[in-house]
C-alpha cells in the first residue's frame, strides 16, 4: 500500500520529515555462529527419533561474547515423551 503525501499551495515550506526505512532496531543486531557438530547433532537426533514422533527437543549450549556474537558451540536431545499423561 504507497501512499501520497500532497501539500497545498499557499502552505508554509514545512519540510515532512518521512524515514526512508523501518529498520530502526533499539539494539544491533546479533551475530550467531553454530559449530558445525551442533548442527550434525540436530540432524542426527531428528533421523534417530521414535515412530510417529514429529519433534525432537533439546537444548543449546554457548556463549555471548562482546559484539553482540552468540557462539552455539555445543547442544544435546531432552529425551522424554510428549503425551497428553
Amino acid at each position: 500500500m504507497i501512499r501520497s503525501v500532497s501539500r497545498s499551495v499557499g502552505t508554509s515550506s514545512q519540510q515532512h520529515n518521512v524515514p526512508k526505512h523501518f529498520d530502526i532496531l533499539p539494539y544491533p543486531p546479533l551475530k550467531v555462529r553454530v559449530h558445525p557438530v551442533v548442527v550434525l547433532t540436530i540432524l542426527d537426533a531428528y533421523l534417530r527419533r521414535e515412530e510417529g514422533q514429529m519433534n525432537v527437543i533439546g537444548t543449546l549450549l554457548g556463549t555471548v561474547s562482546e559484539g553482540n556474537v552468540v557462539d552455539i558451540s555445543d547442544c544435546f536431545v531432552d529425551r522424554h515423551s510428549l503425551t497428553d499423561e
